[in-house]
Formats: C-alpha cells, structure tokens, sequence
C-alpha cells in the first residue's frame, strides 16, 4: 500500500488551529489597559490582604480580652 505523507488533509489539527510564532507578543498582553488592570487587581488584592489582617487581629484582641481581669483591662488601655 502506498501512503503519501506529506500530503495534509483539510481537517488537520494545524489547519484548523492556527499557531504564531510569537503568540504572546500578538495577544493583548502587551497592551496599556492590560497592565493597568494588572495593577489595579494587584493594589486590590494587598488592600484586601491588609483588611483581612486587621479584621483578625482585631477579633483575637476582642477574644483575648473575654477571659481577662478588669485589671488587665485597664491596663492595657
């Protein structure tokens, strides 16, 4: 039997999917809004993080203060 295999047929995976050679530099990576948005998300996530921290040290601070003395209280001001 004889087989040509350079012959492609029209449903080929390179056919139908096409490839760059720099995809990530033709993609919408490099774009102004993109960055920005980067930074944005960024900003968000540490404010979040920050929020996140204050909230818990507040409530060990509030569970801490459950099992103290009205001395240690007024103390600790």
């Amino acid at each position: 039997m004889y087989l040509q295999r350079e012959t492609e047929s029209g449903n080929s995976y390179r056919c139908l999917i096409p490839f760059s050679k720099n995809p990530y530099r033709e993609s919408e990576y490099g774009s102004e809004e993109v960055a920005e948005h980067v930074k944005e998300e960024k900003k968000r996530k540490q404010m979040e993080a920050i929020s996140e921290d204050l909230f818990n040290n507040d409530k060990s601070r509030r569970r801490g203060a459950a099992g103290t003395s009205i001395r240690e209280l007024l103390t600790r001001g």
